[in-house]
């Protein structure tokens, strides 16, 4: 009766929606990592910044909710002062040396695509806070591509 009953719960979930709410909920992560950089990096208008990088997620984050969440681990291996100690301070920065052509772990599509967002998306916003931007001018055609950036 419990499998039944599992199957029969799982089944609604799936139909009413809910699949996405793991990739989502990873997504909104990656954002508030966006806030916490931002807060320690000692910058300005954090919060305005967070909001920012989450509307940019929202415009896109229903084309590709599976690659855009699978970054999230990536990003975080990336910064090892994360899961060291908490600091976020670098996360942009080390993101964007991910996205080295010559990084193994980055060759995977759609990880190329979930990192170079994350960049795209901190580009977008960086003037809020005065932050620098980077160069991804090369992942431009694959983010207009898989998530119809402009």
């Amino acid at each position: 009766m419990k499998k039944s009953n599992i199957i029969i719960i799982t089944s609604v979930l799936l139909i009413s929606g809910c699949k996405n709410y793991i990739p989502y909920s990873y997504i909104d992560h990656v954002v508030n990592m966006s806030e916490v950089y931002c807060q320690q990096s000692a910058l300005k208008q954090c919060s305005e910044y967070r909001v920012c990088i989450s509307e940019k997620y929202s415009q896109v984050k229903s084309k590709a909710p599976l690659v855009l969440a699978s970054s999230r681990i990536i990003i975080i291996q990336g910064s090892p002062g994360i899961m060291k100690n908490g600091d976020f301070s670098n996360l942009i920065k080390n993101s964007y040396n991910l996205l080295d052509k010559k990084n193994p772990v980055i060759s995977d599509l759609d990880l190329s695509v979930g990192v170079s967002y994350f960049i795209y998306a901190h580009n977008s916003c960086a003037s809020i806070t005065g932050d620098t931007t980077y160069n991804i001018d090369n992942y431009m055609p694959l983010l207009r591509k898989e998530l119809g950036v402009k």
